[in-house]
């Protein structure tokens, strides 16, 4: 029976679309190339499998709202006044709302998307012990995981998958052995303890903001988890400031009179930077992947427009705006604005719609309570990075579509 259910999942379509799945989980954090091989090549099995979502008569009004997602970037592209890369942006940026769509509508039963979030925690522990070994061997200056890249965009990923492990620990049967338990806690401790490594102020605070969360949700079940979340909350926040790691030292350097200029002040240049190009470019923006086109040159002539000038102390030209709400308003505009918002306000109504009743089964407590604390990265982090983006924009939308998966949308949703 073993030997033949293994020969099902090589060849049936379903299984292979799983397999191709769960290698780009795999490869994510770590693998350049794999990673989009296997996402194509899912998505690819995924389009075969459902032909029928192409003739548009089964769609419903999300997914309305991911094509147009899809197709904003491109739209944008046809009307910005700097030529660029505006293209091969919206090609890469499409990739996100069309990896949420095939998910969304995927039908993938309990134990595969419980092998799809461990997997995910397991390639983030790999990531991550290269990251930290070349961290401490001063190959790198600061935690980095090889594919995901910079430390901003790594403390993203490493938020996501806290969430992911903090949920799990929660949802975990009565009758789980106390190893596993702890094997669990261990990893939550991990990950909390690699993101103030990273030194990432706003992980740090998304992290907290989901720990409190989940205690506050999971006191439909149980109110332990809150105290308990709430204590450690306190003891980290203790601990890191007794010990004035770098997360620390930093915000204290910046609220000193005489501090020199540092990483906060760089950024507000940034975000000056970021509503200049939006104001002289309001409707489509400049295109993605253009931000590193509003250059000192161009942003004094626009400065100049407004009877004002640039100086470095206010502004500051570089490659993005280092936060997901301004970038989208620089690169696409209130277009491209309007139409992602939208998408991601829909999600937190479903989320709001769909919360885990008490006898709700523990797989849809964990989708759920992961998928929540995804779009408080996304939100909430997003207010200092560029969330959203490549790698843990696609392990993002992995989370959300999981979940979405197994949710009846309301009814303005349903057909005939």
């Amino acid at each position: 029976m073993s030997q033949l259910n293994i020969k099902i999942f090589f060849t049936d379509l379903h299984g292979i679309q799983a397999l191709s799945l769960l290698l780009m989980i795999l490869a994510l954090p770590s693998l350049e190339a794999p990673k989009i091989i296997f996402l194509i090549l899912f998505i690819t099995l995924f389009l075969i499998s459902h032909r029928y979502l192409l003739s548009f008569k089964k769609l419903v009004f999300s997914d309305y709202l991911l094509i147009a997602w899809m197709l904003v970037g491109f739209v944008v592209a046809g009307f910005v006044e700097i030529q660029h890369q505006e293209w091969s942006g919206a090609r890469n940026a499409m990739l996100i709302p069309l990896f949420l769509f095939c998910l969304k509508n995927s039908q993938f039963n309990n134990k595969e998307i419980s092998l799809f979030l461990i997997t995910v925690i397991i390639s983030t522990l790999l990531a991550s012990a290269v990251g930290l070994w070349k961290l401490y061997n001063h190959q790198k200056f600061f935690l980095e995981l090889n594919s995901v890249g910079h430390v901003n965009h790594s403390s993203v990923y490493l938020c996501i998958t806290f969430a992911i492990a903090l949920a799990f620990t929660l949802a975990q049967d009565y009758s789980s052995s106390w190893f596993i338990r702890l094997l669990l806690i261990t990893i939550v401790i991990f990950f909390s303890s690699l993101i103030i490594i990273s030194g990432s102020r706003g992980s740090a605070l998304a992290m907290g903001i989901i720990a409190i969360s989940y205690g506050l949700i999971w006191t439909k079940k149980s109110k332990k988890p809150l105290l308990i979340l709430l204590l450690a909350a306190l003891f980290v926040n203790g601990a890191v400031y007794m010990h004035k790691v770098s997360m620390v030292e930093e915000t204290l350097s910046q609220t000193a009179a005489n501090s020199s200029f540092n990483s906060l002040d760089v950024r507000v240049n940034i975000w000056n930077s970021a509503l200049l190009i939006w104001r002289h470019n309001p409707v489509f923006g400049l295109g993605i992947k253009n931000f590193n086109q509003a250059t000192r040159e161009r942003q004094e002539n626009w400065l100049a427009k407004e009877n004002k000038i640039y100086t470095a102390k206010m502004y500051h030209p570089t490659s993005h705006a280092h936060s997901l709400y301004l970038n989208i308003l620089a690169e696409q505009g209130l277009t491209g604005f309007s139409i992602i918002f939208l998408n991601l306000f829909y999600i937190c109504y479903l989320l709001y719609r769909h919360p885990p009743k008490r006898e709700a089964p523990l797989i849809y407590w964990l989708l759920w309570l992961s998928a929540a604390g995804v779009m408080q990265v996304i939100l909430i982090n997003g207010i200092f990075n560029t969330t959203l983006h490549h790698e843990h924009g696609l392990l993002s939308v992995l989370i959300i579509g999981l979940w979405w998966s197994r949710i009846k949308e309301p009814l303005i949703e349903q057909r005939g």
